[in-house]
């Protein structure tokens, strides 16, 4: 797999990973620049926070321990990214901007998360088995 360099941070990202953090059109996936911006304002608007603090609230609203990590590169850009903490999205608010950033995980996630082959591979004891992703 090959990584790229983000920037001057000196973090190697892989090309999935980057995909996921940008708009996904030329990818294959989620939606236009435009598309994943005018839900951003309007989804800022609707909460009185800046679009900056909606992409942080809807990481920090997703299922699991999820840690945001922000970069903020000066002190009006940190007391922005902070001012996310006050944010809670929506349940609604939450399904537009997931199915907008969307990624198609395609085989063989798909293959194997068949409830078919999951049995199989269980050998029939998938339903008893203690799973804390199956809430998801």
């Amino acid at each position: 797999m090959r990584y790229k360099l983000m920037g001057r941070s000196g973090l190697r990202v892989s090309a999935l990973a980057l995909g996921t953090m940008t708009f996904g059109e030329e990818w294959g996936w989620g939606a236009s620049e435009q598309e994943s911006r005018r839900m951003g304002d309007a989804h800022a608007e609707a909460n009185g926070c800046t679009p900056s603090q909606v992409a942080i609230a809807w990481v920090r609203q997703q299922d699991g321990v999820v840690i945001p990590l922000i970069g903020a590169r000066n002190l009006p850009q940190l007391t922005d990214n902070l001012g996310a903490l006050e944010v809670r999205l929506t349940d609604d608010q939450l399904v537009t901007l997931d199915d907008v950033s969307r990624v198609d995980l395609g085989f063989p996630h798909n293959f194997l998360t068949d409830p078919n082959i999951l049995d199989v591979v269980s050998g029939g004891s998938w339903e008893r088995l203690d799973n804390h992703r199956r809430g998801r």
